[in-house]
């Protein structure tokens, strides 16, 4: 797309030449600003990102780089989940909570009652009034997903570290997201519990093949209707269960458009699992990803349980010894669900 002489690249892009421009620029000694421009003189946006987010979110820039700048955040954090569900399902009408500088926000509840909208009333009859019930929904607290990637200074001064930043980050970003929201664990820690936690499991079918789908996925939504959901129902399941029903049921199971039965793919989720949920009860808050940059500093190479004290953890690496520079992106989330409305099964047998 252009406007006017200038050729966009996509959305997503100038949020990974921001990160890429913190790198460089902290290398070189120079503000990250000056990074992005020595090496796109022609691009606006990029800079706008790199200010902060408070910027991002209320710039009044008169011209597209501004609104361009809030666009590609958005874009990055849908990339930062392409290897997940999650910004699939942000998408389909989550509720979206802005922390900003709160320190907790409560969402508020969904209860399903269709008494609430009042009762049919005949001419000159007097109108029932009712007191609405609101309910108490999930706390959002600031947490967060962080991860370190250390680059050496050849690779930082490649044509493409651009690229190299985006998949490096976005997709363990987009999986350690993906794995929590969809887990079955309690909030421990630092981490959100999943949205799974306490949730039963309806039986899987067995015998496999067509009816089997159905069946499975019929189940699973009767499940959210006997808790006054299902309307618009939406499957997560694992890469190769997603695959099944696509090749099952064909063109209306689709995760693009408009189809009314969605089922997007996590590689997050077990072989034979399946997840059913409104999107609408899920209270979920994304904040923009941050990211910093150390090249006088060591790093515990661990990328499950690193250690607290460097002269513990193997193998440690000196960023400064090596010639490298680590880069850390930090993305504030969490959630919660407004209503009981999820459900999933294990051990699909198609």
């Amino acid at each position: 797309m252009k406007e006017g002489s200038i050729t966009r690249p996509r959305n997503a892009e100038y949020f990974w030449r921001a990160a890429a421009a913190t790198v460089r620029g902290f290398v070189e000694g120079i503000p990250a600003e000056d990074a992005a421009r020595a090496r796109h003189a022609d691009d606006p946006v990029t800079p706008i990102i790199i200010r902060g987010t408070s910027t991002q979110a209320t710039t009044t820039d008169p011209t597209w780089a501004g609104p361009l700048a809030q666009l590609s955040i958005s874009a990055a954090i849908q990339e930062a989940v392409s290897m997940s569900a999650v910004g699939d399902l942000i998408a389909r009408g989550a509720f979206k909570i802005e922390l900003g500088r709160n320190a907790s926000v409560r969402a508020p509840g969904r209860a399903i009652n269709p008494a609430d909208a009042g009762v049919w009333v005949p001419e000159g009859k007097p109108i029932p009034a009712r007191i609405l019930s609101f309910l108490s929904g999930p706390l959002i607290v600031p947490r967060k997903v962080a991860v370190i990637v250390t680059m050496t200074q050849q690779l930082i001064e490649a044509s493409n570290i651009e690229d190299i930043v985006r998949v490096m980050l976005s997709e363990a970003a987009g999986l350690a997201l993906d794995a929590a929201v969809f887990g079955t664990a309690a909030a421990a820690g630092g981490q959100p519990g999943g949205i799974l936690n306490g949730v039963t499991p309806v039986v899987a079918t067995t015998g496999g093949g067509f009816d089997a789908v159905g069946q499975d996925l019929g189940n699973l939504v009767a499940d959210i209707a006997s808790r006054g959901g299902g309307r618009n129902a939406f499957f997560v399941a694992s890469p190769s269960e997603a695959t099944a029903i696509r090749f099952y049921a064909g063109g209306q199971f689709s995760n693009e458009g408009d189809n009314p039965l969605p089922v997007a793919s996590s590689a997050a989720l077990a072989d034979g699992t399946v997840v059913c949920i409104e999107p609408s009860s899920l209270a979920i808050s994304v904040d923009d990803p941050q990211f910093a940059a150390a090249k006088e500093t060591a790093v515990h190479q661990e990328d499950t349980t690193p250690a607290e004290n460097l002269m513990t953890g193997s193998p440690v690496k000196s960023m400064f010894q090596i010639d490298a520079t680590a880069l850390k992106m930090t993305l504030w989330a969490d959630w919660g669900m407004r209503a009981p409305h999820v459900s999933y099964l294990t051990g699909a047998t198609w």
